[in-house]
């Protein structure tokens, strides 16, 4: 990514030189840097540059330009991978609009858009919107693509994804199945994809109480993610925190703690005291302690925890205060038995 950037980079410079401040080659120079700086994680530098590129495209093409389309696309994901899901879906929606006035109603494309909307309305927790567009998106795709095609996998796992939200785990695993059943032919699938997948429909199985069917996924999962990830991500720390949440449903304490520490271990170093996901390894090893019957073990991360929701800016910090009161009575009644 670093030559890619330094080249994009070197023809912006050139382009900036040579050419008009409002010449389309220059919009596209300056979405390929933002593109770059997306795919190192670099949100911020990305939305800036992706803006830039929106500004010249809006000003020289054609309201109906499939140019212009692909700049809002890739603004929307930048905005999504930020967060700002608001923002996404417009610019999401402006591409809606000119990809149904130009495309023919059964055109992949169109599908994809229909995707990319519902998966922002999935991540707004608006779950029938989110349903009416992945429905649309795979109407289109069942119809239009190859059985084997890496974007009806996608749809697949997101319908998985939208009837999990609705708490409808049959229908969420019936497509979490389907999904996976064609990430494992594509030859130039990535793995991180399909380890996602593998995480996802263990979540489910263990809704449904399959757990080991779930434990099994995750062992497949860890095989990827020791091969793709480094030792110290959160991704990894997540795997291991889900692991952990199966054992203990298997009653398999000893594994649960062992994956547990590794997770927490992984959380302590890389990320904030305040993240929810390191709260949620202090909460994971306070319950797996408490079945072990050890309250005085409990109680360490117990107070971790509260000193973190006290303390810290905490998302959802009534959630955690329920938490924290849910685990003072179970430590009480433990210490009585």
């Amino acid at each position: 990514y670093e030559q890619a950037l330094h080249y994009h980079q070197e023809a912006l410079r050139i382009g900036i030189e040579k050419l008009d401040s409002l010449d389309h080659d220059l919009s596209i120079a300056y979405d390929n840097i933002g593109s770059t700086y997306s795919d190192i994680g670099e949100y911020e530098k990305a939305r800036d540059y992706q803006l830039k590129s929106v500004a010249i495209a809006e000003a020289v093409l054609d309201p109906l330009h499939p140019e212009l389309a692909i700049a809002y696309h890739n603004l929307a994901l930048t905005y999504a991978d930020m967060g700002a899901f608001d923002k996404a879906l417009e610019y999401q929606l402006k591409a809606l609009e000119m990809d149904e006035a130009v495309l023919h109603d059964k055109h992949p494309a169109l599908a994809r858009t229909y995707s990319n909307i519902a998966s922002t309305y999935l991540d707004m927790e608006d779950l029938d919107k989110a349903m009416n567009y992945q429905k649309k998106a795979l109407s289109i795709e069942e119809e239009a693509l190859d059985p084997l095609h890496p974007d009806l996998a996608m749809s697949y796992s997101n319908m998985g994804d939208i009837h999990y939200e609705m708490e409808e785990y049959e229908i969420s695993l019936s497509y979490q199945k389907k999904g996976i059943k064609i990430a494992e032919q594509l030859a130039d699938m990535d793995p991180q994809d399909l380890a996602v997948g593998y995480h996802n429909m263990a979540l489910t199985m263990r809704e449904l109480g399959q757990n080991q069917e779930a434990l099994q996924l995750q062992l497949k999962a860890l095989d990827i993610d020791l091969v793709t990830l480094e030792n110290d991500t959160p991704d990894l720390a997540r795997t291991y925190g889900n692991m952990a949440g199966t054992y203990l449903a298997l009653d398999d304490l000893k594994m649960a703690l062992q994956y547990q520490k590794k997770a927490l271990k992984i959380r302590e170093k890389v990320l904030e005291q305040n993240d929810e996901e390191l709260l949620s390894s202090y909460l994971g090893m306070c319950l797996v302690y408490l079945e072990l019957e050890n309250p005085s073990k409990a109680r360490i991360y117990r107070d971790r925890l509260a000193e973190v929701v006290a303390s810290e800016s905490v998302e959802d910090k009534v959630f955690w205060e329920n938490e924290l009161s849910n685990l003072d009575k179970e430590l009480l009644e433990n210490t009585k038995n």
